[in-house]
């Protein structure tokens, strides 16, 4: 029998990615996304944090009152706008997020590039970084537009013309970064497009945190 998990992200497709995830690692996969698009998942995460905390408690007891143990956020701004530490706490059932993944990871890197959907999620992957490693230099972009091709479905070699990314890449490297993390869970879509222009390592949470639930 598969143990049961919880996915929530920002909307429809995040939420499948990460239940995609999920389910080749052995989970059965029930997901709670947030909104139906981008733009109103940007909206929330900007809205009052007791609002942000009631709506995220509310599905948290849900999925608690459905027999899950555990739930995997698989959204970078999301984890970033919700404290989502305080809330496990509260009700009582193990959640993961990417920013979890980031604190273990601060101490490998010098210098780091930083690509994310918007600038809370860089803040506080920022945050993150400089506390556990206060000497680190980042480079940090909020990119939305990018997310919107990826909801699109437009294919990853496009993306990759479109938001000029492999010139974006050279100028992350010619500033001193060492790597590039993919700072939201909608960019592993085009992470193999990313790799073969990049030029430098590309850094994907997602693995630390299958390792991570099944530790929890």
């Amino acid at each position: 029998m598969r143990e049961k998990i919880a996915c929530m992200a920002g909307t429809p497709v995040d939420t499948g990615m990460g239940a995609s995830l999920l389910s080749k690692n052995g989970y059965e996969v029930f997901c709670y996304p947030i909104d139906e698009n981008p733009v109103e998942q940007m909206k929330f995460q900007i809205s009052s944090a007791d609002s942000k905390y009631n709506v995220i408690l509310n599905i948290l007891n849900k999925i608690k009152s459905n027999g899950i143990k555990k739930v995997l956020v698989y959204c970078n701004s999301l984890s970033s706008a919700v404290d989502f530490n305080k809330l496990s706490s509260e009700v009582g059932i193990n959640i993961v997020t990417p920013l979890n993944v980031y604190e273990m990871e601060a101490k490998n890197y010098k210098s780091i590039a930083i690509l994310a959907a918007n600038a809370v999620a860089t803040k506080k992957i920022e945050e993150i970084y400089i506390k556990a490693n206060k000497d680190i230099e980042i480079i940090s972009i909020g990119m939305l537009p990018l997310v919107l091709s990826i909801e699109k479905k437009i294919s990853p070699d496009e993306i990759i013309k479109i938001h000029d990314l492999k010139k974006l890449c050279e100028w992350f490297s010619a500033n001193g970064a060492e790597a590039l993390l993919l700072g939201c869970t909608h960019f592993p879509y085009i992470y193999e497009a990313l790799d073969r222009v990049s030029g430098i390592p590309i850094i994907d949470p997602s693995k630390k945190m299958i390792e991570l639930l099944m530790k929890c």
